[in-house]
């Protein structure tokens, strides 16, 4: 039986203090950031060499202009750099790279075109491509749910949604449909057909995790392995955290 390894990685949004940040790229060096950067090296260590790495986009959080009160730098060419080092720790023979959102990724220019020419990489808002037979299609955004029980079927819209683009175009449904955008990990298998939720690497603390008005919210990667007999497994690599904590509850009466 042969195997073809993906790892998904996706929203890095380098230069926000919460966002995945080698050492030594931030001045300050923010406590959180050492040991958020071992554990990426750890998984991917686990993880080990892959055949495709897919970029889904963000990996650089922008010029921040509604705040950038927790960016340590605007600079698009350092966001950059930042990115291009992380997405390089990765032991894999291709990559490919699609767009992330506009408010993070754009200025002037494609900011996420020139990380895609740093890495000597193809980017586009969606790839696809065919895996063992089976058709896979690659896109950032995806719909989010804030209810527990709505992400399932709030993802299985890309699904619908690409099957019916692609008939319009004579072209056969996606077998694998993978998506990032939302910060959370599912796994959707339906009468063989798959949809994976790539989470982000940004951690949901400060100001921006106190906005956060969802109840799943997911911090890692994702592997997704094809096999020559048509099967596909997703695997996630996910960090032990989570958005819901304890409120404390004054009691003011007797």
């Amino acid at each position: 039986m042969n195997k073809y390894r993906v790892l998904g990685l996706s929203c890095t949004h380098a230069g926000n203090i919460f966002g995945l940040t080698p050492p030594g790229a931030d001045q300050e060096d923010f406590p959180w950031m050492r040991k958020f950067w071992d554990w990426y090296i750890d998984q991917l260590q686990k993880i080990g060499p892959v055949d495709l790495l897919l970029l889904l986009g963000d990996h650089i959080d922008g010029q921040g202009r509604k705040d950038n009160s927790e960016l340590f730098t605007t600079d698009s060419g350092r966001q950059i750099d930042i990115a291009k080092r992380v997405i390089e720790q990765v032991d894999c023979i291709e990559m490919r790279m699609v767009r992330g959102t506009p408010y993070h990724t754009k200025s002037c220019t494609e900011n996420e075109d020139i990380l895609a020419h740093k890495l000597g990489i193809s980017i586009a808002n969606e790839y696809e491509a065919t895996i063992y037979g089976k058709r896979l299609d690659v896109r950032h955004t995806a719909r989010k749910s804030n209810s527990p029980d709505g992400q399932p079927s709030s993802a299985w819209k890309e699904v619908t949604r690409k099957t019916l683009l692609n008939s319009k175009n004579g072209e056969p449904p996606p077998d694998v449909v993978v998506r990032g955008h939302t910060h959370e990990y599912y796994h959707i298998e339906y009468r063989n057909r798959h949809v994976v939720g790539v989470p982000g690497l940004q951690l949901p603390f400060g100001t921006y995790g106190r906005k956060l008005f969802t109840y799943n919210y997911d911090v890692g990667l994702v592997v997704i392995d094809f096999y020559d007999t048509g099967h596909v497994h997703a695997i996630p690599a996910l960090m032990d955290i989570s958005v819901v904590r304890k409120q404390e509850v004054e009691c003011l009466t007797k």
